[in-house]
């Protein structure tokens, strides 16, 4: 008995619909086309029940695979480095509840690293993995799983791994199944239950590090940040923001934060903003491009402005699950001098002209970030992670001698996660980003200029 993510879409760009084919087989798949080139690109999954009760899950790669399991409660997660998940490819769960085996799901999934096979347990399960060599320099993945005790029989206590009746005490009630054109049965429930899974596949990895630079398809992200700013005993700029970053594709999002706020001095709202990300992401190296729009508001003391826009390539190298590297080029255009009033205090009014820096306006946290920067990102565990930050900034080309700096800073944070997804990060940072300021012959050494940000994310998965 065998089942295989077969499955067409059919409609309009935006709607989903899927049409159940008749299962496969889980014999010797092969890769067709000739000679595997360019990146390997893996296949939808295929799941087999053999006479004896094992289960074998198979995914085949256009090209050379290395195989890593990683640890997940719940479900088996084997990361197929280096593979990519082609948009043809179905990334629906395949749903396999009704067989007599302890797999519920098994879904592919593009992550940063490469490709994850995810295969759902009922029950805790060991399992075992090989990469076997296709015509055509393909590879073949199969995962076996042992018969289950429970799952293996059917209610009517036989051992026949054929049947597919459910043991007894499962499901929520009677079902009723039609067959479709192929012969297959269909469960009366079977859109309910795709739609189900679909809202809680794994939509981003929970370790901090192995996120793409863009939220993933479907997927909103609200945050709240409080930011304080200033140089040594003087009074801080203190900024409320809250706004919303979207995961439109995987490799697009937009952000909005139409809630800025300046606290202190002078309390006012100031600055809110809209930017658009996109790009190479959810790979093990990604590059994306990123326009940021702050919008000219102060209401203290009422101003009305051009604002500012922010463009940079921000990227990012993924070091297996424990690390990543976030680096990229970042400038600012201030066109009337409200960003550089509203970004550092010093004195009345620093600048009323346009000008152009090596930095990027952070809007929640309202925060300063460097124009080049070089961050060293680590999670030791999967729900903490800690970052070190570097780089340089130049606040003003047209005097790039004097305001070019070399910051420096760091960063904690924690994640909680359901058995699926993060559900929520909260981070803390402090950098100071003039610590080496060269253009100053008195002091060159700027430790009491200082940044400090707070920020609470969570997420919330269409």
């Amino acid at each position: 008995m065998s089942a295989e993510a077969n499955t067409s879409w059919e409609g309009s760009e935006g709607q989903e619909g899927a049409k159940t084919q008749k299962g496969g087989g889980g014999g010797k798949g092969t890769v067709d086309g000739g000679p595997a080139s360019g990146p390997p690109t893996v296949t939808m999954p295929g799941f087999d029940v053999q006479s004896d009760g094992r289960s074998v899950v198979t995914v085949q790669v256009r090209g050379p695979v290395t195989v890593t399991e990683q640890k997940a409660e719940g479900r088996l997660v084997y990361l197929l480095g280096g593979v990519t998940v082609p948009e043809k490819v179905n990334r629906l769960p395949l749903l396999t509840q009704h067989f007599p085996t302890q797999v519920t799901a098994v879904t592919v999934e593009q992550a940063a690293g490469g490709a994850q096979l995810v295969i759902d347990l009922r029950e805790p399960s060991k399992a075992t993995h090989k990469v076997s060599s296709l015509e055509g320099g393909g590879s073949m993945v199969t995962v076996t799983l042992p018969r289950s005790e429970k799952y293996g029989k059917t209610a009517l206590g036989t051992d026949d791994p054929s049947s597919f009746e459910r043991p007894e005490g499962e499901g929520d009630g009677e079902e009723n199944a039609e067959i479709d054109e192929s012969g297959t049965d269909v469960p009366e429930n079977a859109d309910a239950e795709t739609e189900r899974r679909r809202r809680k596949s794994k939509r981003q990895p929970k370790p901090y590090v192995m996120r793409s630079i863009t939220q993933p398809r479907a997927t909103l992200a609200p945050d709240v940040g409080l930011s304080f700013a200033g140089r040594g005993k003087g009074t801080p700029l203190t900024y409320l923001t809250s706004g919303i970053r979207i995961g439109i594709i995987d490799e697009f999002e937009v952000e909005a934060t139409p809630h800025s706020f300046r606290l202190s001095p002078r309390g006012s709202y100031v600055l809110p903003s809209l930017g658009i990300t996109a790009g190479y992401t959810g790979h093990v190296f990604e590059i994306a491009g990123r326009a940021r729009y702050f919008i000219g508001v102060d209401t203290y003391p009422d101003d009305v402005g051009a604002g500012g826009l922010v463009l940079g390539v921000p990227m990012a190298i993924h070091l297996s699950k424990w690390g990543r590297i976030d680096t990229g080029g970042f400038v600012t255009m201030d066109f009337d001098g409200m960003l550089a009033n509203a970004r550092v205090e010093r004195g009345p009014a620093v600048s009323s002209d346009f000008k152009v820096g090596l930095y990027e306006l952070q809007p929640s946290p309202f925060y300063t970030d460097n124009g080049i920067p070089l961050k060293f990102i680590f999670n030791p565990t999967e729900d903490f992670w800690i970052g070190i930050h570097h780089g340089i900034a130049i606040y003003d080309f047209d005097a790039a001698g004097d305001t070019f700096a070399i910051p420096l800073g760091g960063e904690i944070g924690i994640t909680t996660s359901d058995d699926y997804n993060p559900v929520a990060d909260l981070g803390f940072r402090v950098d100071w980003p003039e610590f080496i300021y060269p253009g100053d012959s008195n002091d060159a050494l700027h430790e009491d200029t200082y940044e400090v940000g707070i920020w609470f994310r969570w997420y919330h998965h269409l």
